[in-house]
């Protein structure tokens, strides 16, 4: 029962199976037995039910067994689904199960690698489905008509870039925090690059998407930069971008080349949607690789500086409450990431310097920056220009 009981939020003592075959027809009661009373599935939430059953088989099954689930999220709430999908998962580790279920529950797929999630979907204009074999849960349920996320995202790499873009925007104009909404996408700059890439490619409703990455992760600059970049493309560490219409057909085959030259942590083998079957997809390959080059320039922004840790330090000044002053000249070695953390290493000891207490310092410092220094102008003008926007005045 512990695991009914978990799903369900219930304290139910005995949930007995019994099966029948009234009216020729096989089937089964659920008798739920809790400190109260007795009851059958008559008068139990269908959810109660489900949960009993899809329960009771999984953990009976054999280990190493196939086990088939269609929609088990079906009349649960999503504390239940989750708790669900918790078992699922908990026997997957101890029996080596293989799980195969379909779902429109966000709460199955959140956190799955994007290998286990296949988006099975159907095209309007030529009326065939396909299913898409590898896919992020955003890309999957946005696809589904998800509006989780409100209507337009902003995705950073982090929560304390969040903050940084979040407190820009109050300055900017406090009303498109009701607009944006800003989303720290798990796992890196990387992973953001090739999941949103492929997600941007194969949904028309991404419009009013923006990425914006660390500074660190610039590797293509505007023709009109040119002189400013001098020595970094001398020294071939950033390239001038390239749109698709400045790429000869003769340059076709080099394509792969030439993206990884124009954006910094793109994978070698970026899943691309490709359509099935035996036919020939060379063609489609050649047309969605012109595409991710002209989507990167046309959504992915970058800071103006290598960090939000660098960012904040450099701005933050005072000594109250928190003596920032003092900190800033107690450590000057390290990145900024590592100045952060030994700042907290020093205050509150090393078994007490975890990433809450760290982001509590950082946003101490984000709080105390000096709203006149350059960068961060000039981080506002770029956040004006990526939103399309002018600086609202009181």
């Amino acid at each position: 029962m512990y695991w009914v009981n978990r799903i369900l939020g219930k304290s139910y003592i005995l949930a007995k199976i019994v099966t029948h075959d009234l009216y020729n027809n096989d089937g089964y009661s659920i008798i739920f037995t809790n400190s109260d009373e007795r009851y059958t599935e008559a008068v139990a939430g269908s959810g109660e039910v489900s949960v009993v059953n899809c329960a009771v088989k999984v953990l009976r099954a054999n280990k190493d067994s196939l086990i088939l689930l269609d929609e088990p999220e079906v009349s649960l709430h999503p504390g239940a689904q989750i708790e669900l999908r918790n078992l699922l998962l908990d026997e997957i580790r101890k029996n080596g199960h293989q799980i195969v279920l379909s779902t429109h529950s966000e709460y199955f797929v959140y956190g799955l690698p994007n290998n286990a999630i296949k988006l099975f979907q159907y095209n309007n204009v030529d009326g065939r489905y396909s299913i898409l074999n590898e896919c992020s849960p955003q890309q999957a349920f946005i696809r589904l008509g998800s509006k989780s996320y409100g209507n337009k995202k902003l995705y950073v790499e982090d929560e304390l870039a969040k903050a940084l873009v979040e407190e820009a925007i109050k300055e900017i104009d406090p009303e498109l925090l009701n607009t944006y909404c800003v989303i720290p996408y798990p796992g890196g700059a990387p992973t953001i690059i090739n999941n949103l890439l492929v997600q941007f490619l194969i949904d028309d409703d991404f419009n009013d998407d923006i990425v914006l990455l660390d500074g660190d992760m610039l590797s293509s600059i505007n023709e009109t930069d040119r002189e400013k970049y001098s020595e970094e493309l001398n020294l071939g560490e950033l390239a001038v971008k390239l749109y698709s219409q400045d790429i000869p057909e003769s340059s076709h085959p080099d394509l792969d080349d030439i993206l990884q030259k124009q954006i910094k942590g793109l994978g070698c083998e970026i899943k691309l949607p490709l359509n099935g079957g035996n036919a020939s997809n060379t063609e489609q390959k050649i047309e969605f690789k012109l595409k991710i080059l002209d989507l990167y320039h046309g959504r992915f922004r970058f800071m103006n500086v290598d960090t939000p840790e660098e960012f904040i330090w450099e701005m933050a000044v005072g000594d109250r409450p928190t003596n920032i002053d003092a900190i800033k000249e107690d450590f000057t070695i390290g990145t900024y990431k590592e100045r952060f953390r030994d700042a907290v290493i020093s205050n509150l000891g090393e078994a007490n310097a975890d990433a809450k207490a760290i982001f509590a310092l950082q946003i101490a410092f984000l709080q105390k920056r000096n709203k006149q220094h350059p960068l961060w102008g000039s981080f506002k003008e770029l956040l004006s220009s990526i939103l399309s926007v002018e600086k609202m005045h009181s």
